[in-house]
């Protein structure tokens, strides 16, 4: 326990350490290997004793996942829409549409299981977001494109489906776009917002008292060292090789290819489709045809078609959760777009590595 405690204040004290830390403990001997949650739980499996969950955090179920039975053979179309968060898929004031981590998974894992669903059709429409919660959502595509349950997993990219929007997608077994579509940007940021300057302007000191050398490295109220630069650096680029890896392993590429045609590069459809980003041209329409080939379902055949998630709209609480947009049509052109912006970076004030566009972009 001493030695432990003498590596933590040494080596990990502060956020900056999420990807370096665990190899820290690898190295140093604190844990034996790093496994995704569903890969452990396998491996419990494996072992005759008993299982104690690590963490229980409610005992009621708030959302039950119910696919009614529609005809015996359908298909699942799961909405990816919005920035990219870890938690629940919600639509906030500032930042407008949010995809939640637990939302999607949910949504994937439940039509995985359901016998009736004989495909899964992810539509996605998002410039990324977080770089945890878009591993999560990979990972859920990933166990539903092999093993004993797989099923053919198609993704229909919308507008926009770059950075953390292709992430989620590069796994699947299918990938259609239309000839417009914004894809592509293989690419992470990371960094922070950076108040000194401005409190200094109007007088504002605030006093940090901390323990371990990088503590505050994050801390908004001051700009980074010349070592805390150097460690956010080498975050971004292991995080930035973990994407294009897993961009090979889905598209049948060169890690070497995957990075000639990334580094924060966005596409069109119709470029896309020629470096092999994606398979197809088309849209819903396409897709659901390829989903029910794949499926063995014949062309004329009828299928049920299951959409989700569902949200529930309240009237009034609906207004609430309208987009900055929406609500201000009488706001200044500058003004309105710098508030969605900055809304939109918003959510994630407690992370600091993102595979996220670093642009809008408005076709007018």
């Amino acid at each position: 326990m001493c030695r432990c405690h003498t590596i933590l204040s040494k080596n990990i004290r502060g956020r900056f350490v999420f990807s370096n830390m665990f190899k820290l403990c690898i190295n140093t001997n604190l844990i034996d290997k790093l496994v995704y949650k569903d890969e452990m739980m396998e491996r419990f499996k494996k072992i005759k004793t008993l299982a104690v969950p690590i963490a229980v955090y409610k005992n009621r179920k708030e959302y039950v996942y119910d696919w009614r039975p529609v005809p015996d053979k359908s298909i699942a179309i799961i909405y990816a829409t919005g920035n990219i968060v870890v938690g629940k898929s919600a639509k906030k004031f500032l930042s407008g549409n949010l995809m939640g981590s637990e939302t999607i998974v949910n949504a994937i894992r439940a039509a995985r299981r359901d016998k009736n669903v004989k495909a899964i059709i992810l539509r996605i429409d998002s410039g990324g977001g977080s770089g945890l919660a878009s591993d999560m959502i990979w990972r859920e595509v990933k166990r539903t494109t092999e093993g004993a349950r797989r099923k053919p997993f198609i993704v229909s990219m919308s507008d926009v489906a770059g950075s953390g929007g292709y992430y989620i997608a590069c796994a699947a077994d299918i990938i259609l776009a239309d000839e417009g579509t914004i894809t592509g940007s293989i690419g992470v940021l990371g960094g922070k917002f950076s108040y000194k300057r401005l409190l200094k302007k109007i007088g504002m000191r605030f006093e940090t008292t901390k323990r371990g050398k990088n503590a505050d490295m994050y801390l908004q109220t001051k700009s980074f060292t010349k070592e805390q630069r150097e460690k956010l650096k080498k975050d971004i680029l292991e995080f930035y090789q973990d994407f294009i890896k897993k961009v090979a392993e889905g598209r049948g590429l060169s890690t070497a290819k995957v990075d000639s045609i990334g580094k924060g590069r966005i596409w069109t459809g119709d470029q896309a489709k020629s470096i092999r980003l994606i398979d197809e041209i088309g849209g819903l329409k396409e897709a659901i045809m390829i989903a029910k080939q794949k499926a063995g379902i014949k062309k004329n055949e009828k299928v049920g078609i299951e959409i989700y998630p569902k949200y529930k709209v309240f009237g009034l609480l609906n207004l609430f959760n309208r987009s900055t947009a929406e609500l201000s049509p009488n706001l200044p052109d500058e003004i309105g777009k710098f508030i969605f912006d900055v809304g939109k970076y918003w959510v994630y004030e407690d992370e600091n590595i993102l595979y996220i566009m670093p642009y809008t972009i408005n076709i007018k």
